[in-house]
């Protein structure tokens, strides 16, 4: 077999493992121990309480007064679909004191996505999320937590810097027990 014919095999092989190996920090252990920026590792001291999916007319308004009832702020990693649909309530977060970051615009797993539509969804998502509150944003979180090569290149380059997290409450009622997943349920 000529050295040639393992070219394409090797190309892809390297882009596979561009694109999958940051989806590694997605397991907990792994992601505290390799990438502890990723998981918010900070200051002993302090927590950052962060909300996935919103903002959903449901139960963010419900989180929203619990939130000021304790005088306690949060991150609240935004759908850009979901803050297009109801701006008000996007707008509503960031006056009230509240962090807006990007969650995408669409909620679909980045593995699944090639460089161009991972790129055009953080980007349409944090558009949508600046659009409706009049913050430009700072941080992403990927949906379910799985980082991909693509995701962070289109984070650098959109001007993000991808957030993770260190625990979760595991509070959705709709994410199947064998399924891991990060936030099935709209905040």
């Amino acid at each position: 077999m000529s050295p040639g014919r393992w070219l394409v095999p090797a190309g892809l092989g390297a882009g596979l493992a561009w694109h999958g190996l940051p989806a590694l920090t997605s397991m907990g252990p792994l992601r505290t121990r390799l990438a502890p920026a990723l998981a918010g590792a900070g200051d002993p001291g302090h927590v950052a309480l962060t909300f996935d999916d919103g903002p959903h007319p449901a139960s963010t308004p419900r989180f929203l007064a619990e939130l000021d009832r304790l005088g306690v702020r949060a991150t609240f990693f935004l759908t850009g679909r979901w803050a297009a649909r109801v701006p008000g309530l996007a707008a509503e977060v960031a006056a009230a004191g509240h962090e807006v970051a990007v969650h995408g615009y669409d909620h679909r797993c980045l593995l699944l996505r090639g460089p161009r539509a991972t790129y055009d969804d953080v980007a349409r998502g944090r558009d949508a999320v600046t659009h409706a509150t009049g913050v430009v944003p700072r941080w992403y979180r990927p949906p379910y937590g799985v980082l991909t090569g693509a995701g962070l290149t289109a984070a650098a380059r959109l001007g993000l810097t991808p957030m993770l997290w260190t625990a979760w409450g595991r509070g959705w009622p709709t994410c199947p027990a064998a399924v891991p997943c990060c936030c099935t349920t709209p905040t």
